[in-house]
């Protein structure tokens, strides 16, 4: 069956690995790659640096807020996972093959979220890894 958004180039099998977007609205998105959003991200001097999972996670909470035109006024949340193993004070016995995680979430309203740049979002996020 033939993939609605990717598609073999001419010339090369589905083995060669390479593909084609046929999709306007993705050829967009991979042709940025996550460097443009990490600058764009510390543009205005508010944060020095950002992993690809803040920026990404930041982009992803603020453009949802945006796409489900949420009041200005209403609250919008993230929640995501993060991982403290490295954190731990004792840390994790040698060996420790389980779970490491705790539930994080960051909260603002959707228009603070939306109005200000992508470094508003970044911020947050960092604040709930660490």
């Amino acid at each position: 069956m033939e993939h609605v958004d990717f598609g073999v180039p001419d010339g090369h099998s589905a083995a060669s690995g390479k593909l084609v977007c046929r999709s306007p609205g993705l050829e967009n998105i991979l042709e940025r790659p996550l460097m443009t959003a990490q600058n764009m991200a510390m543009e205005d001097g508010t944060i020095k640096s950002c992993s690809n999972f803040t920026v990404l996670t930041a982009f992803a909470w603020h453009a949802r807020s945006k796409a489900l035109q949420m009041n200005p006024d209403q609250a919008s949340q993230l929640v995501f996972m993060v991982d403290v193993r490295s954190k731990l004070n004792p840390p994790l016995p040698k060996g420790y093959c389980g779970n490491g995680i705790v539930i994080s979430s960051c909260l603002c309203t959707a228009g603070a979220l939306i109005e200000n740049s992508l470094s508003f979002a970044v911020k947050p996020v960092q604040n709930g890894i660490e």
